[in-house]
C-alpha cells in the first residue's frame, strides 16, 4: 500500500499530464485530417514527417508544462519516475503514427530519452532553486530564461554562425555544426528524428551521447547541490 501510493503522481501533476495529452491528440487529429488525408494514396514521407513534427512539438509543449510541475517534497528518485511518466503518457499517439503511416525501423526510445533528461534536467533545477528559498515567481522566471537560453538563444546563435561564415550545412548532424550547439536538446532530437525517417549523419551518435551524459551530469550536480543546501538550511 505504501509502494503504490509512493509511486502516485500529485494531482496538478496529474491535470499537467492530461493537458499535454489532449493538445497532442487535437494536434494529431488535425495532421490527419489536414496532411494526410487530402492526399491520394500512401506516401510514407508524410507520415514520416507527421513523426518529426509531433514529437518535435511535443518536445516544446513538455518543455513549458513540466516548469509548473509540482517538485514539493519530491526525492530525487521520484524527479526521474515523474519525468519518464510524463513523456511515455506520449507514446501511444506516437505508436498510432506508426500503425496508420505504417512506419517501419523509428526507434522511439532515443527522442523520447532525450526528453526524459531534459525533463529531470529542470526538475533538479527547479527543486534547487526552490532549495534557495526564491519566490515561485523568480523561479518560474529562471528556469524560463534557463530553457529560452539552451533551445532558443542556441538556436539563434547557430543560425547567425552559419549565415556569418556561410557554412554550408547538409545534414542535422553537420560535422561543421560544432558539438557544443548539440547540447541543445531540441536540436538533438531533431537530428535523431531527420536519421530516422532517412536523413544522413556524419557526426554518428556523438551529438547523441553528448547531449544525454552532459544534462544527466549537470541534474546531478543540481540534486548534489540541492541536498547540501538542504543540509545547510537544517532541512
Amino acid at each position: 500500500m505504501n509502494l503504490l501510493k509512493s509511486c502516485e503522481l500529485k494531482h496538478n501533476n496529474k491535470c499537467l499530464i492530461v493537458i499535454n495529452l489532449i493538445i497532442m491528440s487535437v494536434i494529431l487529429l488535425s495532421c490527419f485530417f489536414m496532411v494526410t488525408l487530402p492526399r491520394e494514396g500512401y506516401n510514407p514521407e508524410v507520415y514520416s514527417k507527421v513523426y518529426l513534427y509531433f514529437v518535435l512539438f511535443q518536445f516544446l509543449l513538455y518543455s513549458v508544462l513540466i516548469s509548473f510541475w509540482d517538485i514539493t517534497d519530491l526525492n530525487i528518485d521520484e524527479i526521474v519516475r515523474d519525468a519518464v511518466v510524463f513523456v511515455v503518457s506520449i507514446v501511444p499517439l506516437i505508436f498510432m503514427i506508426f500503425i496508420i503511416g505504417q512506419i517501419r525501423g523509428a526507434n522511439i526510445l532515443l527522442p523520447l530519452l532525450v526528453q526524459i533528461i531534459w525533463g529531470i534536467t529542470i526538475l533538479s533545477l527547479k527543486s534547487l532553486l526552490h532549495s534557495c528559498s526564491l519566490a515561485g515567481m523568480w523561479v518560474e522566471v529562471l528556469l524560463n530564461i534557463f530553457q529560452f537560453i539552451v533551445v532558443i538563444v542556441s538556436l539563434a546563435f547557430l543560425y547567425f554562425i552559419v549565415c556569418y561564415q556561410q557554412i554550408v550545412v547538409t545534414t542535422v548532424f553537420d560535422k561543421d555544426i560544432s558539438l557544443i550547439f548539440f547540447l541543445n536538446p531540441l536540436l538533438t532530437a531533431l537530428g535523431l528524428l531527420h536519421t530516422q525517417i532517412g536523413g544522413t549523419t556524419q557526426m554518428g551518435s556523438m551529438p547523441y551521447v553528448t547531449n544525454i551524459l552532459f544534462w544527466s551530469l549537470a541534474s546531478l550536480i543540481f540534486n548534489l547541490v540541492r541536498r547540501k543546501v538542504n543540509k545547510s538550511q537544517g532541512a
